[in-house]
C-alpha cells in the first residue's frame, strides 16, 4: 500500500465518518458490542460478521472499522476490488466478496455493508496478509 494510497483512503474513512456523524466510542464504551452501542458511534474491531462485535476508540494493525448508524443499523466499512464493489452494490443477488480492513492490492474501494446483508464463511477470520474478511454479501 502506497502513501497516496493511505492517505486518500483516511481521507474516503473521515468524509463518511462525519456524513454520517459519527463519534468515537467513550472509554466507558470500549469494549462493547457494537449492537449495544447507542447510535452514532464508530470504532474498530477484529471479529467482524460475528454476533458480539466489541468496538474500540484505537485503530489496530488489520482491524475492521465498523458503524453504527443513526438508523440503529451497523455497517462494516473495508475495501474491495473494483469488480467486486460493483456486483456488491448492483447485485440482486448474493455476491461472494472478499473485504480488507485497510487497501491491499487491487482491493482499494471504500464500501460500507450492512452486517445484516453478511453471510460470513463457517471458518473463523484468517490472519492472511491483509487479515481478509471472506463473505457473501446479500442483496441490498
Amino acid at each position: 500500500m502506497s502513501l497516496q494510497t493511505a492517505t486518500g483512503a483516511e481521507s474516503e474513512l473521515e468524509q463518511l465518518r462525519s456524513e454520517r456523524q459519527l463519534r468515537l466510542p467513550t472509554k466507558e464504551e470500549e469494549g462493547t458490542n457494537v449492537f449495544h452501542l447507542n447510535a452514532g458511534v464508530f470504532g474498530f474491531t477484529y471479529a467482524p460478521g460475528l454476533k458480539e462485535v466489541p468496538v474500540f476508540a484505537k485503530r489496530h494493525y488489520h482491524g475492521f472499522e465498523v458503524h453504527r448508524l443513526a438508523s440503529g443499523e451497523v455497517h462494516l466499512v473495508g475495501f474491495v476490488t473494483p469488480e467486486e464493489k460493483a456486483k456488491i452494490t448492483g447485485s440482486k443477488e448474493t455476491v461472494q466478496a472478499v473485504i480488507y480492513p485497510e487497501p491491499w492490492e487491487k482491493s482499494t474501494e471504500l464500501i460500507s455493508v450492512a452486517d445484516a446483508r453478511l453471510q460470513p464463511a463457517k471458518k473463523a477470520v484468517t490472519r492472511e496478509d491483509g487479515n481478509p474478511f471472506r463473505t457473501l454479501v446479500g442483496p441490498g
